[in-house]
């Protein structure tokens, strides 16, 4: 009888620690998080689940001071969330906090204001202000959401009367991008450097000299006009910049009918404002006539994969501008105001 309570008191204490903690003179409470629908981060699935080994960094905020008062990362297991690496859940004072979640798992700076992101990594991410009780608490996530941005490219002939055998492309510089990006929480808001620091901007290759990262067709998609089609297979993730101008560059290389073999030719655009908004796709359209070229960008959601002409998704804006290309080859300019402000 006494052993059954010596193991009846210590399943108690047990419990006891559970439930609460003492640090500093303040009882903190454990938090558990449930894990909403969260878009997936692959190209082929687009509304999944993180998979069971995804590790998110959760964060909470004071809402008032903004100062951080825990982090930990959480691993899906089972459409759950669990502490990772067989950790401890964070414990919290009661109050209002913001509940940062980041996905994939981030080192957070000394201050916890801060993380370091490598360039091409789709971060995504949420705020959730909620209430912490005296006791330990459940809080729901808010969806995560994309923080980078997408940029695609088509080119194409507008005319099939044409007398090219080939017009393919072989490079696409975008000038001033962001080079490596920086998370600021508790925003969860990826940081846009002005473009005067200039080590934080820098041009961003699309190298199709071996053809692989477009599709190329002389003959026009179903339902499409034009010839010569180039569409870039997958979006090039970039991340948030401010509204200022940058230059697109393209190299071509196409071949006469008669022509024992292909030439190159350059055209540049100068973009004078865009901004790219995170969780965007921002679709390209170059339109190349006999003495012009037209340049059209739309913006739709970031899961839309249809580049074509006038085919916008359930984008929100479409902006273009056209010129008269120097049949020399000659890089030119492309004015028009395309978005921004």
């Amino acid at each position: 009888m006494k052993i059954n309570y010596i193991l009846l008191t210590i399943l108690l204490l047990a419990i006891s620690c559970r439930q609460e903690e003492e640090i500093d003179g303040a009882t903190l409470y454990p938090v558990d998080f449930n894990l909403p629908g969260i878009e997936v981060i692959t190209r082929a699935a687009k509304t999944e689940s993180l998979p069971s080994d995804a590790t998110l960094t959760i964060a909470a905020y004071n809402s008032d001071t903004h100062e951080l008062a825990a982090q930990g990362n959480y691993q899906v297991s089972d459409g759950s969330l669990v502490p990772a690496d067989n950790g401890k859940p964070l414990y919290l004072a009661a109050g209002t906090y913001d509940f940062c979640a980041v996905f994939p798992a981030q080192t957070l700076a000394d201050d916890g204001k801060s993380a370091a992101i490598s360039r091409g990594t789709d971060l995504l991410g949420s705020v959730t202000r909620a209430q912490m009780q005296p006791k330990e608490t459940a809080i729901t996530l808010d969806d995560l959401s994309h923080l980078a941005s997408q940029v695609k490219f088509t080119l194409r002939l507008v005319s099939t009367n044409t007398t090219l055998k080939t017009f393919k492309v072989k490079t696409i510089v975008i000038g001033d991008m962001v080079k490596s990006g920086k998370l600021l929480l508790p925003d969860n808001k990826l940081y846009i450097p002005e473009t005067e620091v200039t080590d934080r901007y820098e041009s961003l290759t699309i190298d199709n000299s071996d053809g692989t990262l477009f599709n190329y067709s002389t003959t026009a998609p179903s339902g499409q006009t034009g010839s010569h089609y180039n569409t870039q297979k997958e979006p090039l993730l970039v991340f948030p910049r401010a509204a200022e101008p940058f230059t697109i560059t393209v190299t071509v290389e196409s071949q006469e009918e008669k022509e024992a073999s292909a030439s190159a030719k350059t055209y540049r655009a100068t973009i004078p404002n865009i901004a790219f908004e995170p969780g965007k796709q921002y679709q390209f359209m170059v339109n190349y006539g006999w003495d012009y070229m037209n340049f059209t960008v739309s913006i739709s959601a970031w899961d839309n994969y249809n580049n074509t002409q006038d085919e916008t998704g359930s984008g929100e804006q479409e902006i273009a501008s056209s010129v008269t290309v120097d049949e020399w080859g000659t890089p030119v300019d492309l004015g028009g105001n395309l978005g921004g402000e």
